[in-house]
């Protein structure tokens, strides 16, 4: 007759080992994506500390993140699907339809630049009765 006591360590052993061998490919199963993106501006320099908000289009939730210096961000644990509408400094819009599972959706939009705007500004003096016109120009920032 066998040994009950040898075959429970050896039942035991196995089960352990399925275990300890499912516990890894579960670990490595990942259930989110995310979204890359390197921020330049029409010159194609990096736009440092820009505000970005990635933002689910199904449920509405947001996520606010800043670009470093080197115009990169990544909003990472995303939920799989989409779409998400990428905002970068509220005046930029992307819409990225969706993001596959285990997935990062590399992102990379131009910034224009603004262009200088010049106003003329014609005034009437009552006292010499003469038009007078002057050029301003404006200052250039990202709006």
């Amino acid at each position: 007759m066998r040994n009950p006591r040898n075959a429970r360590n050896i039942l035991c052993a196995s089960v352990l080992a399925a275990i300890g061998t499912l516990s890894g490919e579960l670990a490595a199963q990942d259930t989110s994506s995310g979204i890359r993106g390197r921020l330049v501006d029409g010159s194609g320099s990096p736009l440092a500390n820009a505000t970005v908000v990635v933002q689910d289009s199904r449920t509405g939730a947001t996520r606010t993140l800043e670009s470093n210096n080197t115009g990169t961000f990544y909003a990472t644990n995303l939920p799989v699907g989409g779409p998400y509408i990428v905002t970068i400094n509220n005046s930029k819009t992307v819409t990225i339809d969706s993001i596959q599972l285990g997935d990062v959706y590399n992102l990379t939009p131009g910034i224009p630049i603004p262009q200088t705007q010049r106003t003329l500004k014609i005034g009437y003096s009552t006292d010499s009765d003469t038009l007078s016109a002057s050029s301003r120009k404006s200052s250039n920032r990202f709006q």
